[in-house]
Order: structure tokens, then sequence, then C-alpha cells
């Protein structure tokens, strides 16, 4: 799987993707400043793959009114988010039409040339792959991949009476198989 090996590359062995995010930008398209904080383990990494048309993109501190550091996001970019960056403020307010010479690129895009990329590409049909193509000659999507889990957790996920998430783990250390499900406070057996 392509998130694995770039996280790998990035020094984030064993990082698993639970789950993604597309978020569809039309020319008109922002997307306001927040943080990324609904999954348990913040010390896992964030991916953010980029196709299409370009955007600006913003990122900013710890704390709502830092100061912001503008930069472009081509497509065919990667980021990366961890460590202390993983929980800053980021935003995308304006989205731009790809520079000449990424547009050139993107109306020769052909689904026989994404298949020479690598085994970490599945096969799509002709006709998705056209409308893929006509979507990002116009438009902006941005997949966003993260580990939702931490170490030892599995699902089902559960809410305390503050409607915090709570995860669960199977106990390893004991001879029968166990759930402990926790949070900050506390733990119990299931």
């Amino acid at each position: 799987m392509l998130s694995v090996r770039i996280t790998a590359a990035c020094g984030f062995p064993g990082f698993s993707s639970e789950a993604a995010i597309l978020n569809y930008y039309r020319s008109d398209s922002s997307l306001g400043i927040h943080v990324d904080e609904s999954e348990l383990d913040h010390s896992c990494p964030l991916l953010s793959l980029s196709f299409g048309q370009s955007a600006i993109f913003l990122l900013g501190g710890p704390q709502r009114q830092d100061p912001p550091t503008a930069m472009f996001m081509h497509s065919g970019d990667v980021m990366l988010m961890s460590g202390p960056s993983r929980l800053l403020y980021h935003a995308v307010p304006r989205i731009l039409p790809a520079p000449p010479q990424l547009a050139t690129c993107l109306e020769e895009l052909s689904c026989a040339l994404a298949l020479q990329m690598g085994s970490v590409l599945e096969p799509v049909s002709e006709e998705d792959w056209d409308v893929c193509s006509r979507y990002i000659q116009s438009s902006r999507v941005n997949m966003t991949v993260r580990q939702v889990l931490g170490p030892g957790q599995i699902f089902p996920l559960q809410t305390d009476d503050k409607h915090r998430m709570v995860g669960c783990h199977d106990d390893a250390n004991s001879g029968k198989r166990k759930r402990t499900c926790s949070d900050s406070v506390g733990s119990v057996d299931t």
C-alpha cells in the first residue's frame, strides 16, 4: 500500500492506514482553520496526498491565533504531519490553477501511464480513469490518510459519560482473552 511505503520512508514503520478523508475542492472552495485531533493516538502521523489543481496551505501553530506560514500544495505533493506539527492549526484558504508545467501533465494523464508507475497502484477501468482525470483538470482532491488507533487498541470504540472516546485493547499478558477499555481516568475489564 502506498501510504505504508511513504510513512515507512519518512521514519514511521508500522503505520497502519485505518481511515482516509477525501476533500473535493472546486475552484471557489476553501477549508477553514482546524486541527486534526480525532484520532486516539497523536504519535502517529497524518499523510496528505494532493491531486489536481494547486492550493495555498496555511500551517499555523498550536494556538489558533498563531501566525501561519503559507505554502503551495501542487498535484503530486505529499505532506506528512508528525511530531510537533501533528497538532498544529492549518487551513486551505484558496484553490489556484496548477502551474503551466503541471497543467500540461494533468492533461496528458492516462490510465496506461499510471499503471506503469509500480505495483502500489491497483488497476482501474479506462472509463473511471477518464472521469478522474477530467475532474482534476479543473478541481482539486486531497486525501488524508491516518492511523486512528494506538498500539494495542482495537475497535469498537466507545464513549464515556462525558462523550470522550475510549479505546479498547486485548490484554495479551493474561492467560485468556480479556478486553480492557480505558481512558485517561481509569480502565474497565470487559
